[in-house]
């Protein structure tokens, strides 16, 4: 998120990708906790060397560093971590609208080809309105 001149938050970028069949069966704050692992790697180049807040609706991993036994599973994540420079927070999805929204959204099913391309774009505006658009193939010259 980045901060206008007036105060107001808005999303730079997105990232997401699919729970594996055994991530399916984490618990929801396995699941959270997998899913700042996932987002703090992904964007380690924008993150790396600055001070960030992670923002997440599960009170048990806003506290997750000062945690006696966290499991070990999640431990091992946050060891992951430690390079970066970070507070979690405590933010209610009701709060937290933008990404209550995006967890929640209905998304065609994928094939199971992992080579398939994209065809369409799902954007949402600041209203959590969704849009769609259709990608279209641009001829090249050979």
């Amino acid at each position: 998120m980045q901060e206008d001149e007036n105060g107001f938050q808005h999303p730079v970028a997105f990232a997401s990708r699919k729970l594996g069949p055994t991530e399916i069966k984490y618990s929801v704050c396995e699941k959270e906790a997998l899913g700042i692992l996932f987002a703090i790697t992904h964007f380690k180049n924008y993150l790396y060397g600055s001070e960030f807040v992670v923002y997440c609706d599960q009170q048990s991993l806003s506290k997750i560093k000062t945690q006696k036994d966290p499991t070990f599973r999640i431990a091992r994540w946050f060891l992951t971590l430690q390079e970066y420079t970070y507070k979690i927070i405590r933010k209610p999805g009701r709060l937290n609208f933008m990404a209550y929204y995006l967890s929640r959204a209905k998304y065609p099913k994928e094939d199971s080809d992992n080579d398939k391309e994209i065809h369409e774009v799902h954007a949402v505006d600041a209203d959590c309105t969704e849009f769609k658009f259709k990608l279209c193939s641009v001829p090249t010259e050979e």
